[in-house]
């Protein structure tokens, strides 16, 4: 976010600058498992911290694959119809996030 306000003072001018920078705190890695990785048709998703999260997987090309929230700490997902190739599998809660690669085979 940028707001830049100027005020005409004649020959001078008034010129304000704020800057906020968002950063999603990150989920601490040892609190998520993946397996199996690289995967066939399913893998499991275990999430260590309680609460609602949203899963959003996305292939290398940009196209978004899958989008689910939950609220499991254990989660299945069927990849078998998943083209073979690596993704990216994004967990959010909140403000913090992680991402994971997955090789689908």
């Amino acid at each position: 976010h940028l707001r830049v306000p100027a005020d005409d003072l004649g020959d001078c001018a008034s010129l304000e600058y704020e800057d906020w920078v968002g950063i999603a705190e990150p989920i601490d890695l040892n609190d998520i498992s993946l397996y199996p990785n690289p995967a066939d048709d399913q893998v499991e998703l275990v999430i260590n911290r309680p609460g609602a999260h949203q899963i959003v997987v996305w292939s290398m090309t940009g196209q978004q694959v899958l989008s689910m929230q939950t609220s499991a700490l254990v989660e299945r997902i069927e990849t078998s119809d998943w083209a073979p190739g690596i993704y990216l599998v994004n967990i959010a809660q909140g403000d913090h996030q992680a991402v994971i690669r997955l090789a689908i085979q």
